[in-house]
């Protein structure tokens, strides 16, 4: 079966006998004056993308390459050289992954690796073939080194805002010729639309983007988004992104010291002790105020929470309080009126003890028993109101029978 790969051994004894001959005696360089290669002595290049890499090379002055010269990369492998990449010699194999690019006869010798393998990790070489004139230059001899996929894609940055649409994009890493990578996105939006595509450049390669269009609201902040891009043998990277959506503020306000659930009107007495609190919930953070009778109060901020001690109340504590919250999308406001109620409840003399049953619960039994007071006063005044009527008509049915007679 050795006759199978008789045409490797030609080739590989070819290989050697040509650079053999240009060793023998030394460096190539000091041995052929004028001959040399610029590239990059080592190369790193991810699996699933690529990389281009600049070369070029020289000859003797009084040498002259012809326009159909062929230009041939190699890859050592146990100290033999294969064929991996030529031009203008169609005859040469190549492994499809490690492409010569340059002009060769403009002295150019530039390559392109694309979608690598782990075999692909070797020490490379390039030769020239211009009718009689030919070598192979070994001052520099490029290490191609094959690592994991680490590049990630990105995602923009744009605003995202409660109620209004966006597009965010995602681009794939990499800048390549003929890999097409495939996009997924995932996360708790309701995606409207997606659009996938490309912008090829000059030089053939292309990178590769995926958008998508959704409204976000306020229950997806600060909630995670995908974008997966996979490329040949399944190799996968992707980013998050932890989505920032800004959103008018929302309140809630919380009244300690007192028995109620009502935050729209409190009854306090005298020397009660209670707190108001505005909670707001917003992003940006809010500017909050809290207002008494129009005018600013004295308060204490802790994150987005204002609050005012009402300390031993008395008479001139009462009135109309207000908290005001607002950022660039939106202002709200809550209002909470304090009575003051200065009547002992315990009888009199004497004032309420705070452990009594009516102290703790008079937001309740204050407000149930007015409510009755002013229905009665208002029943006696319908009452009232029809007794006059009435004696209004006796008298006017009285003069009307005086005329008469």
């Amino acid at each position: 079966m050795w006759y199978k790969n008789f045409p490797v051994l030609v080739d590989s004894f070819l290989f050697l006998f040509l650079i053999g001959s240009q060793l023998w005696s030394g460096n190539v360089c000091e041995r052929y004056p004028g001959y040399k290669i610029t590239t990059s002595r080592s190369v790193v290049v991810q699996r699933g993308l690529c990389a281009h890499v600049p070369c070029s090379f020289t000859i003797p002055s009084d040498k002259k390459l012809f326009k159909n010269v062929t230009g041939i990369w190699y890859r050592f492998s146990n100290d033999t050289g294969y064929t991996i990449a030529s031009k203008n010699n169609p005859k040469l194999q190549t492994n499809g992954r490690f492409f010569l690019t340059g002009n060769v006869a403009s002295g150019n010798c530039s390559y392109y690796i694309e979608n690598p393998i782990p075999a692909d990790m070797a020490t490379y070489m390039f030769r020239f073939e211009s009718g009689p004139l030919l070598f192979s230059y070994r001052d520099i001899e490029p290490y191609v080194n094959v690592t994991e996929l680490t590049d990630r894609p990105t995602i923009s940055t744009e605003r995202l805002v409660d109620g209004k649409e966006v597009t965010l994009t995602c681009t794939s890493p990499g800048r390549c010729r003929n890999i097409k990578p495939q996009f997924l996105w995932t996360g708790k939006i309701t995606i409207t639309k997606q659009k996938n595509y490309n912008k090829t450049y000059q030089d053939g390669s292309r990178t590769f983007y995926s958008s998508i269009t959704f409204t976000p609201t306020q229950l997806y902040h600060k909630s995670p988004l995908y974008c997966k891009v996979t490329f040949k043998q399944d190799l996968i990277t992707l980013v998050r992104k932890s989505l920032n959506i800004e959103y008018a503020p929302s309140m809630k306000i919380i009244i300690e010291g007192v028995d109620t659930n009502d935050t729209n009107s409190v009854i306090v007495m005298e020397g009660d002790t209670i707190t108001l609190r505005c909670i707001v919930n917003s992003n940006p953070k809010a500017s909050i105020y809290w207002y008494k009778d129009d005018f600013v109060v004295n308060q204490t901020r802790s994150y987005q929470t204002a609050s005012v001690l009402l300390a031993n109340v008395t008479p001139s504590d009462a009135g109309r309080f207000q908290c005001f919250a607002g950022n660039e999308h939106g202002v709200i406001n809550a209002t909470v009126h304090i009575i003051y109620y200065g009547i002992p409840l315990d009888g009199f003399p004497g004032e309420a003890s705070e452990d009594s049953f009516l102290y703790k619960y008079r937001n309740i039994i204050l407000p149930a028993t007015i409510v009755p007071v002013g229905l009665l006063l208002l029943l006696a005044l319908l009452v009232f109101a029809c007794w006059r009527k009435r004696q209004n008509k006796l008298k006017s049915a009285e003069v009307s029978d005086t005329l008469k007679k």
